[in-house]
């Protein structure tokens, strides 16, 4: 910091520990602890890399060591980390939490929208209590247990089809409508570390967001689902008219605002009719065929335009 901040303060202000600015040979060597055990007097002069120690206000128990991802303090709750999380912020706009099929909590994304942008910070349970990091793998399809009880067996044989998109508040944008949506947590480059079993043999309908990372994210969710068993039938659905980086939650909000701008004129389009627009879509697009694995190059430039997703060379 060119104003002159101590180090200790810019790693409090990005909720990250110190020791992250450790050289690597000052580390904590392979050898873990138990939660509780105290280091030797050697280690004890030198400062240790792993070995968390929470500000004095979110106390965490000392000597906890933290696998070489986690950079936070191990906290005691949830709600002990989430009151460091906020501390410096403020309370989130958003929090979306991750269960397991058993509904119990592995994570939180919460997520600041300020006029600078957006900042987003996960917490996750882990051995020992809480941190302010990423969830370890595998992590949990968001709303995992609304899936689960939505794609049990049913005696008509019908399961409604999953609507997978890159983002929670993407994924609360289709819930609002009645759809079953999902998302994967960490981002566009983290799919790969969601547990998609919960999928298998599933109707997948993949919304990329509106650009390249857009893209990139549907092909990686494409290549996880290909290898369950059983097979989930696939299609990709490019959305129309969205702005550069839209998802569905700009399409929803675009319908919404045409809802309420026509209410005078009485034509406003219901929530029936724009999941019957999505449903329409979805007829446009042929499923991906498993022996012709998602491709990024056959995928139209026109972000209007939805066509199958595998098509014969010519």
């Amino acid at each position: 910091c060119h104003a002159g901040c101590a180090p200790e303060a810019i790693c409090r202000a990005l909720a990250l520990d110190i020791s992250i600015l450790m050289p690597e040979h000052q580390r904590m060597p392979n050898k873990q602890r138990k939660v509780g055990e105290m280091p030797d007097q050697a280690s004890e002069a030198q400062p240790v890399g792993n070995l968390c120690e929470a500000p004095p206000h979110a106390p965490a128990t000392r000597g906890v060591c933290c696998t070489p991802n986690w950079t936070s303090p191990v906290y005691r709750s949830r709600d002990d980390a989430w009151r460091y999380a906020t501390s410096i912020r403020g309370e989130p706009s958003h929090a979306w939490e991750y269960h397991n099929a058993a509904g119990e909590c592995l994570g939180i994304v919460l997520r600041w929208d300020k006029p600078e942008g957006k900042t987003i910070r996960p917490l996750a349970r882990v051995e020992g209590g809480w941190i302010i990091g990423a969830m370890p793998a595998p992590r949990p399809l968001y709303c995992l247990p609304e899936i689960n009880q939505q794609l049990a067996p049913r005696s008509d044989s019908f399961a409604p089809p999953v609507y997978t998109v890159e983002g929670e508040k993407a994924a609360d944008a289709g819930r609002s409508l009645g759809l079953l949506c999902t998302t994967s947590s960490g981002g566009s480059a983290a799919a790969h570390q969601t547990d998609w079993s919960p999928l298998a043999g599933c109707d997948i309908v993949l919304l990329p967001d509106n650009d390249e990372a857009g893209r990139k994210y549907a092909a990686a969710v494409c290549r996880e689902l290909l290898r369950l068993r059983p097979l989930p039938q696939i299609r990709q659905v490019r959305l129309p008219h969205l702005p550069k980086g839209g998802d569905l939650a700009d399409f929803v909000a675009a319908r919404e605002s045409d809802r309420s701008g026509s209410q005078a004129t009485g034509s406003q389009p219901s929530t029936a009719q724009i999941v019957a627009e999505i449903e329409s879509l979805c007829t446009q697009v042929s499923p991906v065929a498993p022996a012709q694995p998602y491709k990024e190059s056959t995928m139209p430039p026109d972000p209007t335009l939805n066509q199958p997703l595998s098509q014969p060379s010519t």
